[in-house]
């Protein structure tokens, strides 16, 4: 009879740790089915959150290339400007010179005037692709009319 007391303790305890043990499992079940149910809706979260900082960061590449075209056409039309104060200056400067104008000093050396180091460049009527920015001028036709210049005469052919 003691032995069945003691085989019965025996046989609770190890029904009541099978109890725990289910009740374990059942918990991480319970756990295992929220994870994959919350996997999938994290899922689906971070996939959205992606697509919108892609589109942010897209507005905001747009926004800087917008800034930058509008910077660059700033500096060109800049550009345009200086090229036609420069032809306009050195235009008026010869149009002086012409008129019998006298400059502060020599600042140039003379045409006349050899260089030491000559570079000669074979020319076979082609022009290269970035000088043919250069070759313009707002420079206009300021040579007198025939007949305009009091006391010299001019010969009509």
């Amino acid at each position: 009879i003691a032995k069945i007391n003691e085989w019965k303790a025996h046989i609770r305890a190890e029904r009541n740790l099978i109890k725990k043990y289910l009740f374990t499992l059942k918990v991480y079940e319970d756990g295992r089915r929220g994870f994959v149910h919350l996997r999938k809706k994290i899922q689906k979260r971070i996939a959205k959150e992606k697509y919108q900082l892609k589109e942010k960061a897209g507005r905001a590449l747009v926004q800087h290339l917008k800034k930058l075209r509008y910077q660059i056409a700033k500096i060109l039309e800049n550009n345009e400007f200086l090229r036609f104060e420069i032809f306009a200056g050195s235009g008026e400067n010869v149009r002086y010179l012409v008129a019998g104008g006298k400059t502060g000093g020599q600042t140039r050396i003379p045409a006349s005037v050899k260089p030491t180091k000559i570079l000669n460049w074979k020319f076979d009527g082609e022009y290269w692709e970035d000088e043919i920015g250069s070759y313009r001028s707002s420079l206009k036709n300021n040579c007198p009319k025939y007949g305009q210049v009091k006391g010299v005469k001019y010969k009509e052919k």
